[in-house]
């Protein structure tokens, strides 16, 4: 009785641990098969029934051969898997193999043999789905590639253009596992495809001798479907029926599989890429793919017409700019014989007029009656005038065409110098000069004596008569100050020459700086009408400006505003 009732034991505890790792073999991720040393199915678990969809009765039914050939017959090569498998059968080894279908799936394969008193009983093999894992790696060494292949593309910057497009038609070729590719160029309005590129290995098969190289979209066949659908397009089976195809002459590169995209530049298709013969069908990677680095060969190939377009405008500016800058040197020369001429011309007969006058009335003034005396001063008077009408449309004019270059210039020192010369018309007047603080500024030196000595003038003669005339000038310097929308804010100096004279409705601010404008008639107020148009355009030669402010019997004051660093002689504006 105890020896039944031991051996009962016995068998429930192996029952129970067979029950366990039927279990743990079930539970597992991985497809399990435990094959006897002669051939026959021990267990299969029911996840390895799902991986090669083994029908229930094939796997409970008992029949080992079928269970096998079933298996065997999905690898795609069964004699020659069969052919390892038998020799496992005999061997202690373990071994390790990653099975590829045609499906895309990709599996590891693990057998170890069962030993059972130093010999092979058996062999457990073990199946596990990569095919997540496996994809995964393969896109992440297809970014690598493609970004690889970006890197390079943006090294070549400098190259020519068929080397650009060649390399990245290659590399779109071995980013798709594909054997063929090619690049072509739309036009304008996207009507036209222009064969631009062929990978190595179309040119190598393709047997045409005159290849077309323009394709009118509208007649193009499968592949002109990119552009007229503006998306990619995958043909798996390019030879079954399809409307789009059009065919393909004798000699051509035979196509299996084919897969297109659009390269867009905003809104426009710019050029369709395309690759074909790859050993698997193409997928929505493959896309992916191709777009992105065609998309980073179009940026730099836009890029490089854009610095081209950019390079080409500049030269033709600098062209233009030359040929403006010597008919600007040759229009200063011209106005400058023009002016002298016209000087001389016309100082001449004014000369011989004031001094035959002087010689009339020398000669003969006591002779004339009052009337005829009158006539003689008037004369004289609108000859001087005259006389000094040239000298002031000469000075004018020499504003440009006797322009010196820019340096460093102490305004402080010029406006002595200026109050200095003007020290006799002062004490005339009976009136004084404060110079207040004055920078130093980058200036044309002989331009801004002139300018000062016209405002401090104009503030000295159009004084009033009950009282002395006052005239203050000085200067600072201020930053951020913007005087051309070209140059930006930068550093000006402002100059101030204020006086306390008549002053003039605020109406005519702007009508003083015109030339021969003026507001009072010549018995009142000599002058020419240019002083003040001289130093506006002074002003404008150093890229600045000139304001007043005034009232009738509260004096004007005159800011001038210009930049304290001018540019380059050459760029002066």
């Amino acid at each position: 009785m105890l020896c039944a009732a031991g051996h009962h034991d016995a068998e429930a505890a192996l029952r129970e641990s067979e029950g366990l790792l039927r279990a743990t073999l079930e539970s597992t991720a991985d497809g399990i098969l435990v094959v006897g040393a002669d051939g026959r199915v021990i267990h299969a678990n029911g996840r390895f029934a799902q991986m090669w969809g083994v029908p229930e009765p094939l796997l409970r039914g008992g029949d080992d051969e079928k269970l096998l050939q079933h298996v065997l017959s999905q690898l795609g090569e069964p004699e020659e898997f069969l052919a390892r498998v038998q020799a496992l059968y005999q061997s202690d080894e373990e071994g390790l193999e990653t099975i590829h279908f045609r499906d895309g799936r990709v599996f590891e394969r693990f057998t170890r043999p069962l030993m059972r008193e130093g010999r092979v009983a058996g062999r457990v093999w073990s199946f596990r789905d990569i095919t997540a894992r496996h994809r995964a790696e393969e896109r992440l060494r297809l970014d690598e590639a493609r970004l690889e292949a970006l890197v390079r593309l943006s090294e070549m910057a400098d190259a020519p253009l068929r080397a650009i497009t060649d390399f990245a038609m290659e590399s779109g070729v071995k980013l798709t596992r594909s054997t063929m590719g090619y690049l072509a160029f739309t036009n304008e309005d996207e009507s036209v495809l222009t064969m631009h590129s062929w990978s190595k290995t179309a040119m190598a098969e393709c047997a045409i001798e005159d290849k077309p190289v323009v394709y009118p979209v509208e007649t193009t066949g499968l592949w002109g479907e990119a552009v007229r659908q503006r998306r990619p397009i995958i043909t798996n089976d390019y030879g079954a029926p399809n409307p789009a195809k059009r065919g393909y002459p004798e000699g051509h590169v035979r196509v299996t599989r084919h897969l297109n995209i659009p390269v867009f530049d905003g809104d426009r298709i710019v050029a369709v890429a395309g690759v074909g013969n790859k050993s698997t069908d193409y997928d929505e990677t493959d896309v992916i793919q191709l777009r992105l680095l065609m998309d980073g060969m179009w940026r730099l190939i836009h890029r490089r017409r854009a610095e081209e377009a950019l390079r080409q405008a500049r030269d033709d500016l600098e062209r233009r700019v030359e040929e403006r800058t010597r008919e600007l040197a040759r229009s200063n020369a011209e106005l400058e014989r023009f002016a002298s001429v016209a000087s001389h011309d016309l100082q001449e007969p004014l000369r011989k007029v004031v001094a035959f006058g002087d010689r009339l009335a020398e000669a003969c003034g006591s002779a004339l009656d009052e009337s005829g005396r009158d006539y003689l001063d008037r004369m004289q008077n609108a000859a001087r005038r005259m006389q000094g009408l040239i000298s002031d449309l000469l000075a004018y004019s020499r504003v440009i065409s006797r322009a010196q270059p820019f340096g460093p210039v102490n305004l402080a020192d010029v406006a002595r110098e200026v109050v200095e010369d003007l020290e006799t018309r002062i004490e005339m007047a009976g009136g004084r000069v404060e110079v207040g603080p004055l920078p130093i500024i980058d200036a044309d030196r002989t331009q801004m004596r002139q300018l000062l000595q016209n405002l401090i003038a104009n503030g000295l003669k159009f004084h009033r008569p009950d009282l002395a005339p006052v005239v203050r000038v000085w200067g600072e310097l201020a930053d951020g100050v913007v005087l051309s929308p070209q140059r930006g804010p930068e550093r000006v100096c402002r100059i101030e020459v204020s006086d306390n004279g008549i002053g003039f409705d605020p109406k005519y601010a702007d009508r003083i700086f015109g030339v021969f404008q003026r507001l009072h008639g010549q018995s009142e107020y000599e002058g020419t009408g240019i002083g003040l148009a001289i130093c506006r355009r002074i002003a404008e030669r150093h890229g600045g400006q000139i304001e007043v402010e005034s009232a009738p019997e509260c004096g004007a004051r005159f800011t001038v505003t210009i930049p304290a660093c001018q540019p380059e002689e050459g760029d002066t504006p």
